[in-house]
């Protein structure tokens, strides 16, 4: 920044100690108006320049903090609604007899249209593996997916709630099954009906494949 010598108003350099045309010493001179009018412009410039910078950081600081606490907040609705597998407890297998006496006596010949062994249609997902665990494994029946707890397999709608419990046994062979169950009423698709008696508001269903019995399910009456 120049000085302007107040004798003769020769311009001087910050750095000369003595004005160059008469001699006053620079000390007594002063910054011409110009430069200083250039100092105050540069000096609110940086001002300006520091406070938007501040006032960036502060905002994308903000920015970044609502991004993070909306992904904790997702994180944590997920962990609700879904429990995580390593939480969940063992496969509790349900063991079913289906040639037996209890079984006939018990399912076969009995309405058991909203569920079987604790399973029960309209149950969540979250409540079935709160108590049976986490399954082993799934099993297609009749194009639904079934989740497996021995020899219990239970499908779920798009809301996660269950909407068949099927009896799932295990190596089954037709010609086993219908030596003690008698043959089915009706056959259709490969599904075999046991439905004699048309008033008492149950119908069985056995779903099959070429040899072995895949899964049976207790429905209300066609």
């Amino acid at each position: 920044m120049k000085k302007i010598c107040t004798t003769c108003k020769n311009k001087l350099n910050s750095n000369e100690k003595y004005c160059t045309n008469c001699g006053t010493a620079a000390s007594h001179n002063q910054f011409s108006r110009s430069d200083i009018l250039h100092y105050k412009q540069d000096n609110s410039n940086l001002k300006t320049f520091v406070w938007c910078s501040v006032l960036v950081v502060v905002f994308l600081a903000l920015i970044a903090g609502l991004i993070y606490w909306f992904f904790v907040f997702c994180s944590n609705q997920i962990g609700q609604a879904q429990p995580k597998a390593s939480a969940l407890p063992k496969t509790h297998k349900v063991n079913v007899d289906v040639n037996s006496a209890q079984f006939s006596q018990g399912y076969m010949h009995t309405p058991n249209t909203e569920g079987y062994e604790g399973f029960e249609l309209g149950e969540t997902k979250n409540g079935i593996e709160k108590e049976y665990g986490i399954s082993e494994g799934t099993k297609t029946i009749d194009g639904n997916k079934a989740e497996l707890y021995g020899d219990i397999g239970v499908s779920y709608n798009k809301d996660n709630k269950v909407n068949h419990v099927y009896v799932v046994p295990d190596k089954m062979t037709k010609d086993a099954f219908t030596d003690f169950h008698n043959a089915p009423d009706e056959i259709s698709n490969g599904i075999w009906y046991y439905d004699l008696d048309k008033s008492n508001g149950f119908t069985i269903k056995a779903y099959t494949s070429k040899h072995h019995i895949e899964a049976i399910e207790n429905i209300t009456q066609r």
